[in-house]
C-alpha cells in the first residue's frame, strides 16, 4: 500500500508488485476512512479478486464459469489471527451486451 508508481520498471520488486497495482487503487478508492493496517489487510483480499478477475480474462475459463461447469474460489489466510476465509466468485456475463457482473457468493471464515 506503501510503495508508488515507479519510473523505475526494471526493479525486481516493482515487477512483483506491479500486478497488485488495481488492487491497491480499488484499496485507496474503497477505504479512505480506514486506518493503514485495515487498508493492507483490505488490499490483501483485493489483490485475490484481482487474480480471479485476471482468470476470467483466459477464454477458456470464462467459458466453463459462464456455463457454469467451472466455480472459481478466492482465499486468504490471515497468519496473525490464525484464521481463514473463502468464497467464490459469480460471475454473470451480459446476454445482450458486452456488461459483465461479479459478485462474491457463499463467503466462509474459519478459526
Amino acid at each position: 500500500m506503501s510503495m508508488q508508481d515507479e519510473e523505475d520498471s526494471t526493479s525486481f520488486i516493482t515487477r512483483w508488485v506491479v500486478v497488485g497495482r488495481n488492487a491497491r487503487l480499488n484499496t485507496e478508492a474503497a477505504t479512505s476512512n480506514l486506518g493503514f493496517d485495515q487498508q493492507c489487510r483490505h488490499c490483501e483480499k483485493e489483490s485475490v479478486n484481482c487474480s480471479l478477475l485476471n482468470l476470467l480474462t483466459y477464454p477458456w475459463i470464462e467459458e466453463k464459469v459462464r456455463k457454469g461447469l467451472l466455480s472459481v474460489h478466492g482465499g486468504y489466510y490471515d497468519f496473525v489471527e490464525c484464521t481463514f476465509e473463502k468464497w467464490t466468485l459469480e460471475y454473470d456475463r451480459g446476454k445482450t451486451d458486452e456488461s459483465n457482473t461479479v459478485a462474491v457468493k457463499n463467503r466462509s471464515f474459519w478459526r
